[in-house]
């Protein structure tokens, strides 16, 4: 077991706060107030937000950094030279406790980078059948992930279902396009551009993303 992850069940946490470096996707507003954060790599710039937090921890190469990391929080120095990046080290880590990932700071930056943080974080709710991911934009919570099952929605206005797998996806409820265990390829068209119209549920037999 690596120290990172004895650091995390020792706190017994069963939410964390993710920091990413990407600038597009951070807002001050939408800061949570307490809890538990992981900065990754270059995400530590956003440190002075969470002065207050008493368990905050630093995992990186050191590649992004553009300030020092402070004193007060943990750091898990990577080598520069692996075949994993600093988030996949970080979620890899994380007991089965963790639940919810609220984060900050992982989409709008490089292209690359931003499809393969989706594919991180679709492993992570592969591994945690309870995970939730919600993903910060400038709206708010702008992507949400689930793991496979169903789930009540509360959604007006448009969204689209994203899979990165094979899925069959069923969608039932106050929604204007009802799907009846179509079974969707990854990056499936056929997932663009419903409207919710309310509450509505989705089951689906593999992790999905609700893009809003």
């Amino acid at each position: 077991m690596n120290d990172l992850k004895k650091y995390f069940e020792k706190i017994n946490a069963q939410k964390l706060n993710i920091l990413g470096p990407t600038s597009f996707c951070f807002y001050k507003k939408f800061c949570p107030k307490e809890g538990i954060v992981a900065f990754v790599d270059g995400g530590i710039k956003y440190h002075k937000f969470f002065e207050n937090f008493k368990d905050q921890v630093w995992v990186g190469d050191g590649d992004s950094l553009q300030s020092k990391i402070p004193e007060n929080i943990l750091c898990f120095h990577l080598p520069r030279e692996k075949n994993f990046s600093d988030l996949d080290y970080l979620l890899k880590s994380l007991p089965i406790s963790i639940k919810e990932l609220n984060l900050f700071g992982l989409l709008g930056g490089e292209l690359a980078h931003e499809f393969f943080v989706f594919g991180s974080f679709n492993r992570w709710l592969k591994r945690n059948p309870d995970g939730l991911c919600n993903f910060y934009l400038g709206q708010g919570v702008g992507v949400k992930g689930y793991a496979s099952g169903e789930f009540k929605i509360l959604k007006n206005g448009e969204f689209s279902v994203l899979t990165l797998e094979p899925a069959i996806v069923t969608m039932f409820g106050d929604l204007k396009y009802p799907v009846d265990g179509v079974s969707l390829d990854p990056l499936d068209s056929r997932g663009l551009h419903n409207i919710g119209l309310g509450s509505f549920s989705i089951k689906s037999d593999s992790p999905f993303f609700i893009l809003s």
